[in-house]
């Protein structure tokens, strides 16, 4: 069993690579550059990758982080400087009336109570630190730092501030000298991650908090030889695309349920091949560069 339990931690670290390339994918549709250290040398660019992170939350509108990024474009094309006086509030503006209206309350339904503050606080904060660039602002601070400077906005929780850490981390540079035991801030834990987490190590043990669960995840992941960071990534994907990889790989939906436990059983996990999916995701690619329409 304690065998087959790690060949499935280590199925899971290799779809680390297939996060990254569905990663790529969202910055390219979104045209932001590809070469993430390029986001350095932009401070608009900075915060429209943001965007995919500040609205990330359970009932969220799907659209804001769209509506966010509009808002954003339309706001330094009028004020031209992301932190002068008024352009905070000129992107919460521009934000506000892309959602939708509620006629019988008299308002948008912005969600305002968890929205405004990633929106326009965020900005505000820039301004005051006199850094107009997000992601520099971040790496100038230690990695613990920026995880509590990104949780003190309301609407930001421990597992956004750990995706938007993390991203910057693999895919711009690492914050220098960080101590193993600050390794946690760079796990955002969601159901996937608790889930697959508990199949992979199973222990009686695992703590509710998330960077407590973070903690221990790390230290079981480097205590085995797993990448902590690439088991995130690929417990989010196998998790969030667990029924269509099963198709892919022909499992058939009654091989895919535990008996004894009464639950779905993510286990069947261990037998995915992360190099086929990353192929398939290659020749979709390339057959959506020639123009053809999936449904």
């Amino acid at each position: 069993m304690e065998k087959q339990q790690y060949s499935l931690a280590g199925a899971l670290e290799g779809f680390g690579k297939c996060y990254d390339v569905a990663h790529s994918i969202w910055v390219e549709r979104v045209g932001l550059p590809s070469e993430h250290k390029e986001l350095l040398q932009s401070a608009v660019n900075s915060l429209l990758y943001f965007t995919r992170y500040a609205h990330e939350r359970a009932g969220r509108n799907p659209s804001f982080p769209l509506y966010h990024r509009i808002a954003i474009v339309k706001a330094y094309k009028e004020e031209g400087d992301v932190i002068s006086p008024t352009f905070a509030n000129r992107v919460w503006e521009r934000f506000e009336k892309l959602t939708p209206y509620d006629a019988k309350k008299g308002r948008y339904k912005t969600n305002e109570k968890l929205t405004k503050e990633p929106v326009c606080k965020v900005l505000e904060k820039l301004r005051e630190g006199g850094e107009a660039n997000l992601i520099k602002y971040l790496r100038g601070r230690s990695l613990k730092e920026a995880h509590k400077w990104l949780c003190g906005f309301r609407g930001i929780g421990n597992k956004v501030a750990s995706l938007l850490l993390r991203d910057i981390w693999c895919y711009i540079g690492e914050w220098p000298d960080t101590p193993t035991s600050d390794h946690k801030f760079l796990q955002p834990i969601d159901v996937w991650v608790r889930l697959l987490s508990r199949e992979a190590f199973p222990m009686s043990n695992w703590p509710l908090g998330d960077l407590a669960f973070a903690e221990q995840l790390v230290n079981h992941c480097k205590s085995t030889g797993i990448d902590p960071i690439e088991f995130n990534k690929g417990t989010w994907f196998v998790g969030s695309h667990f029924d269509r990889l099963c198709h892919f790989f022909k499992i058939a939906e009654e091989d895919r349920f535990d008996y004894e436990r009464n639950q779905v059983d993510y286990g069947v996990a261990k037998d995915f091949d992360a190099t086929a999916v990353l192929e398939g995701i290659t020749d979709f690619r390339g057959l959506e560069a020639k123009g053809i329409f999936w449904v």
